[in-house]
């Protein structure tokens, strides 16, 4: 942002990072295993539907991806030593880019330090003949942490972890069979099952209905077609993962170990998160898993090659597989958005203000600058109203107290309401009623009110009140 403050700037570093996972993620595969590994993973990574997400987001999610397959590609050459030295190659090179990959994503996502873990195991169960050879590895593995402390200390003392974990995730269900399992699907092929129930009846589900039984209930409540091949399509992608981890006890002594490695790095740590999840509050998400998806894939894809020998399953499975992207895809892409569309909201007010309007912009305070206002093209003022922390209602007094400054308004004025107003509560709605009555009085009259709809977060509403003197028929007219 210190260098340009475009969408297209902003978001083209997660696509650079995003297509670079692409590249590693074939690097690790041919690595592995063999070229068609490689290409059909780098495949899979490219088009699945939560990659092509975080590629589009301004957030460190795909630079979370990057960082730790770099990392593990740096690792490979750590595990190949002495064979690389007498090639001539700095086997200190290998062990610090692996070392400061693993620090960078660790300070990207936190939770990449869990992949130390398998790191050392994975050291350990190569190298274990030869603890000489411990040496090395442990420098870089402790400069890793101790480089880590100092952003771990400054986020426990002060108080961001607790705030994060109490705000955010405490409310959240724990994870069940449903959400444990079906991780495989959702970080490949599959939109994740809460945004695909949310767009089959169009409401967000609470957090505290992600349980096995409260998604069930759902599910049986939306049963239709595509649902049903969406319950058959989880089963067979992660019938083809246990089918490649299964590979860890079979093959010669390579193939096994490229498997035990792909396995241990998407596996170990996830169980970590899980438990995690279990203890704190639940963190069992796609995007927080991102920095070990990628070998999750490598191993999906190692199963698809080696279903491979049984041509009319896997064309089958390959068709199904096809289709559930589609209907993903779909779905992401939909006529409801997964993100908000504040283009469209600014276009629309640009469209139908007037001079002389008042825009109140009733939302928290934290995302103000970078959600309406950002992209509002219009010269009337927006005041923005919040309620207080501490607050479960928008009290009028508090309206009074912040909109001190524009009252009295005797013209037209917008009340934008995001984030604060779900579906759920009815004192939203009452909160848009107090801040109108209190700016307009007894006389103001709500000329239009347009909703913008969009899955997995708050809807965007937005009101067009007019002093009763002043309706016109234009005014009545808006769409």
């Amino acid at each position: 942002m210190q260098l340009g403050y475009s969408d297209v700037w902003l978001r083209g570093l997660s696509v650079l990072f995003g297509v670079g996972s692409v590249w590693l993620v074939y690097c690790l595969g041919k690595r592995l295993l063999d070229q068609r590994t490689g290409l059909l993973a780098a495949l899979l990574v490219a088009v699945s539907p939560l990659f092509i997400n975080h590629s589009q987001e301004i957030r460190m999610y795909s630079l979370s991806s990057f960082l730790s397959l770099l990392g593990s590609v740096f690792f490979l050459q750590v595990l190949a030593y002495p064979r690389v030295q007498r090639q001539g190659r700095s086997h200190w090179l290998s062990v610090a880019g692996w070392s400061g990959s693993r620090w960078l994503a660790a300070l990207t996502t936190p939770l990449n330090i869990f992949l130390l873990l398998p790191d050392a195991l994975l050291f350990v169960l190569r190298w274990w003949r030869r603890p000489r050879r411990f040496v090395v590895f442990c420098a870089g593995a402790l400069f890793t942490v101790a480089a880590m402390l100092p952003t771990l200390g400054a986020q426990v003392a002060g108080g961001a972890a607790k705030e994060f974990f109490e705000s955010q995730v405490v409310h959240y269900s724990k994870p069940g069979i449903l959400q444990i399992f079906g991780m495989v699907s959702q970080l490949s092929s599959l939109w994740p099952l809460r945004f695909f129930l949310e767009s089959q009846f169009q409401n967000d589900l609470a957090r505290n209905e992600l349980s096995d039984t409260s998604l069930l209930n759902y599910f049986l409540q939306s049963l239709n077609g595509p649902l049903i091949f969406y319950a058959v399509m989880i089963l067979t992608v992660l019938g083809v993962f246990l089918l490649a981890v299964g590979q860890m006890a079979f093959g010669n002594t390579q193939k096994r170990f490229a498997f035990v490695t792909l396995s241990a790095w998407a596996l170990l740590p996830a169980g970590l998160v899980l438990l995690l999840s279990y203890v704190s509050g639940s963190l069992w998400f796609p995007r927080y898993l991102l920095g070990f998806a990628p070998y999750a894939i490598l191993l999906l894809a190692a199963g698809f090659i080696r279903l491979w020998r049984w041509r009319r399953l896997s064309w089958a499975i390959g068709a199904g597989y096809v289709c559930s992207l589609g209907i993903s895809l779909t779905n992401y892409y939909g006529p409801i958005p997964y993100r908000n569309d504040w283009q469209t909201a600014s276009a629309l007010i640009a469209q139908l203000e007037q001079p002389g309007d008042k825009i109140i912009y009733y939302a928290p305070p934290r995302y103000y600058k970078y959600s309406f206002p950002r992209y509002y093209q219009g010269d009337n003022d927006i005041t923005l109203v919040t309620r207080p922390r501490e607050a479960d209602a928008l009290a009028v007094e508090h309206i009074r107290e912040t909109l001190s400054g524009v009252m009295p308004v005797e013209s037209r004025f917008w009340v934008i309401c995001w984030w604060l107003c779900s579906n759920r509560d009815a004192s939203d709605q009452a909160a848009v009623d107090n801040i109108a009555s209190t700016l307009g009085g007894d006389t103001v009259v709500l000329a239009d009110r347009i909703q913008l709809d969009s899955l997995g977060n708050y809807p965007i509403r937005i009101y067009l009140f007019t002093p009763a003197a002043q309706l016109t028929r234009a005014d009545s007219s808006v769409q």
